[in-house]
């Protein structure tokens, strides 16, 4: 037992603290917390929502979680801040427009993990969270962001709520504000539903590209679950799936919508007068985000992207080793 092996090396003296980090689905990292076997826990919890736990549990996300590990007293450290936390250093044009002139998108996602206790109802701080630098030059916004901060934290506070106000109205005049109290009632996630579709993670992405325009953000998202499907068979077990789809299923949960199959089935759990939305909104993530064929490519059928929804700019200035292709 691995957990049992940490503990007698911690009872020696040859560790100190025990911690897990996780791409798993918010029941299963509540399991975990509420295990009493650990003393910290990484995990994604943003502005924008919690990545592969998005949609999960009664706040849609980790928030849960996060006020069950700090009420333990366990350290929390933040995931992909940057990356899976929104891609801040490309963000949409209309992000961008919702952040200013206050702040960036990236000073404002650092704020509101940085001064969390602030504004959560129940003033859960968050401890840590890792910036994710590729090269040197992605530091430089960061710091910025933490001199701001050192400088005169109340300014910031002031800044970021009146942001969190203009995107916080942006969503409700997008979506409307009963479909964001209850967009994620009923829905199953990766490990839940028929076909291991993720469809949490898939209305999530719908509520970002209509209420902030962050659609390369979800094309990011949906790529993982595209290579899936390529892999995937309805003919095998989950089980058989799983072993053939292999470990990265864990990290980036779901496989992408195949036109094919009915999943009326795994809409059962979803409010009457959701189910309609939700529907419309797999089909938008999948018609929006999906890969274009080369018959698409060559029939001239690519959509116009909106321009509120384009890269406003791009912080990088060269691609990092691990992103970089092979050929």
């Amino acid at each position: 037992n691995l957990i049992v092996a940490l503990q007698e090396l911690q009872a020696e003296g040859k560790i100190r603290h025990i911690g897990f980090s996780t791409h798993g689905p918010a029941a299963l990292i509540r399991q975990t917390i509420e295990s009493d076997a650990f003393s910290y826990l990484n995990l994604h919890y943003h502005f924008c929502g919690s990545y592969t736990a998005s949609g999960d549990g009664a706040t849609a996300g980790n928030l849960e979680n996060v006020r069950l590990a700090h009420s333990k007293d366990m350290g929390i450290f933040i995931i992909s801040g940057y990356d899976k936390g929104g891609r801040l250093y490309a963000p949409s044009n209309k992000l961008r427009d919702l952040c200013l002139p206050d702040m960036e998108p990236m000073t404002y996602g650092s704020a509101w993990l940085w001064q969390h206790d602030m504004h959560d109802d129940q003033k859960t701080p968050i401890h840590t969270f890792v910036v994710g630098a590729a090269r040197p030059s992605d530091l430089d916004q960061p710091i910025l962001a933490a001199n701001l901060l050192a400088e005169n934290p109340d300014l910031m506070a002031a800044r970021r709520e009146r942001v969190t106000q203009r995107l916080d109205q942006a969503m409700k005049d997008a979506l409307g504000e009963k479909w964001l109290q209850t967009w994620h009632q009923g829905l199953l996630n990766a490990h839940e539903s028929k076909y291991q579709t993720h469809f949490t993670g898939l209305v999530w992405a719908y509520n970002l590209i209509q209420g902030w325009g962050m659609l390369d953000y979800c094309k990011d998202r949906y790529g993982p679950m595209e290579d899936h499907l390529a892999k995937w068979s309805v003919e095998k077990s989950k089980e058989d799936n799983m072993t053939t789809m292999g470990p990265g299923f864990g990290w980036m949960p779901g496989v992408a919508v195949d036109e094919s199959l009915d999943y009326e089935p795994d809409y059962a759990q979803i409010p009457v007068e959701n189910k309609e939305q939700v529907r419309k909104a797999v089909k938008f993530v999948h018609e929006w985000t999906k890969k274009q064929g080369e018959e698409e490519k060559k029939g001239g059928s690519t959509k116009e992207i909106p321009l509120e929804w384009e890269t406003a700019y791009d912080m990088r200035p060269w691609t990092a080793f691990p992103e970089r292709s092979t050929s």
